[in-house]
């Protein structure tokens, strides 16, 4: 399983348009082979008051099917946000590999 992680860091002055915008592009990408999950991040430690820190980050199958991704489809696919949102945000990459997970073996208690 790999983590492919886009963070982001987006002008406050564009937030809600980009939130709009970016809910369905995540979708879009989870309909791409491979792509099995996502999960949309905010940083909570950022100082910044300007900008706001968001991390996206999918599950992907493989890195055969990553590899399709960003031969093939990034730069459509990240292209899409320009238009809108040029000069407004910026974006870094990361891919990582899982090497193990772990779980708590705790039984987990409902406070509700």
């Amino acid at each position: 399983m790999i983590i492919y992680e886009v963070n982001l860091t987006i002008s406050e002055e564009v937030y809600d348009a980009f939130i709009t915008w970016l809910k369905p592009h995540i979708q879009e990408m989870l309909e791409l082979d491979g792509f099995e999950s996502a999960q949309l991040l905010q940083h909570i430690d950022t100082n910044n008051y300007k900008k706001i820190e968001l991390s996206v980050r999918y599950r992907v199958k493989n890195e055969a099917c990553l590899d399709q991704y960003l031969t093939h489809q990034a730069k459509a696919m990240r292209g899409k946000a320009l238009p809108q949102f040029q000069g407004k945000f910026q974006a870094s990459r990361k891919v990582l590999a899982i090497m193990d997970e772990f779980f708590s073996i705790r039984p987990r208690h409902s406070f509700l």
